[in-house]
Parts: structure tokens; sequence; C-alpha cells
């Protein structure tokens, strides 16, 4: 993502949205996962200074689904990493945006939102829009 901030530069928004999927979370340390969010951010606030940075949260799984079986030990991870994205939003002065809770029933993915305990099925989309039309708005 590090390396997208030079596409974002050329469009020059005055609002980036940014979400990390959950892809990385079965390599990634919190450590590591702190150190390079991080460094994500400041390239991007280094690309377009002006501009207002947006962090999403990850959105939960559902485990006891296909896709979500494979990060079915995850779950815990998920909300660490929330909080660092939390943590980094507020030390680089950007948007916490908790999409996590937006989704979250019981701490996981309801499986009418899903159809594979990851991804959404594209009406669910609709909370997401929701959701940050109030950041897209101010």
């Amino acid at each position: 993502m590090t390396h997208r901030a030079k596409q974002i530069k050329a469009v020059n928004p005055k609002k980036v949205f940014v979400m990390e999927g959950i892809n990385g979370l079965h390599i990634q340390s919190e450590s590591i996962f702190t150190e390079k969010y991080a460094t994500m951010v400041d390239s991007i606030k280094q690309a377009v200074p002006e501009a207002r940075i947006y962090l999403q949260s990850i959105l939960p799984i559902n485990p006891s689904m296909k896709a979500g079986k494979t990060f079915k030990n995850k779950i815990e991870k998920i909300a660490r990493f929330n909080e660092i994205v939390r943590t980094i939003a507020g030390e680089k002065g950007c948007v916490y945006v908790d999409l996590y809770n937006v989704y979250a029933k019981d701490g996981i993915m309801p499986k009418e939102l899903t159809p594979d305990g990851v991804h959404l099925y594209p009406e669910a989309y609709d909370r997401w829009a929701e959701e940050i039309r109030k950041y897209i708005e101010e």
C-alpha cells in the first residue's frame, strides 16, 4: 500500500480513505503491522499533505463459513490490529472509521452479510456507504 502514495498524489484528493484487508494477517506480527501501517500513513501524508486521511477498521469475519475458516484463528488478531489502526489514527492526526462495529454481531460477520465469511454481499456495502457518507460530506 505504501507504493500507492504516488498514485494518490497524482489525483491530489482532499480526502483519502484507507482500509487494510485481512490478507496480510497470516504473516504479519503486531509490530510489523504497526510499522508498515504507520509508514503507509506517513507516505500518504507526504504525498498529499493537505488531504484529510480516514483510516477504516478491518472488517469482522465469519469463521464458520468457507473463506472465513481460513481466518478462524484471527478474530482476536483483527480486534488487536483495529486498536493499532485507531492508535495510529490518533497519533498521525487521521480519523478512525469504525466499520468493524457497523458489521459485527457477537464479534463475527453475520451470515446474511457475506457469501463466504470474508467478502460482503453487494447489498451489504450499503452499510459501509452510509457510515462513511458523513465523512465524505463534512
